[in-house]
């Protein structure tokens, strides 16, 4: 049983991490900000870290790419707004890759535990009283 749990409880962790990941990929499809105009970057908060950090970590260059998504704004708004709405066709392809995710989890620990079983049984079993 112990060995099941060795695999069991990573695959499951890691079906709660892709699910998260997909229902945030959802929740950044949907988000109303994409339709708005340049104004939008106005109201996003900005993801401060205080001088320390920033010196400490050695990530003075995320002001870099803010910077960018911002000079960039424009022109990905320009994109979407010449789209017509895909919002529904992408929430069907994200589940379906969800779907898929979940299903090779879930085939990766049957086939796992499946060869733990093997395994044990291909053990000798040694008679009982004998040895103790």
């Amino acid at each position: 049983m112990g060995w099941h749990l060795l695999v069991w409880i990573p695959l499951t962790l890691l079906g709660l991490f892709w699910s998260l990941l997909c229902w945030a990929a959802k929740g950044l499809i949907h988000w109303e900000g994409w339709r708005k105009g340049v104004e939008i970057t106005q109201e996003v908060p900005l993801f401060e870290f205080p001088e320390w950090l920033k010196d400490l970590l050695g990530i003075g260059w995320i002001e870099e790419i803010q910077a960018a998504l911002v000079s960039f704004w424009p022109q990905l708004h320009e994109w979407l707004l010449s789209w017509p709405d895909l919002g529904s066709w992408f929430t069907v392809l994200l589940w379906f890759v969800w779907g898929v995710g979940i299903l090779l989890l879930l085939g990766a620990g049957g086939l796992l535990s499946l060869l733990i079983a093997l395994a044990r049984r291909a053990q000798p079993q040694r008679p009982v009283g004998v040895g103790a």
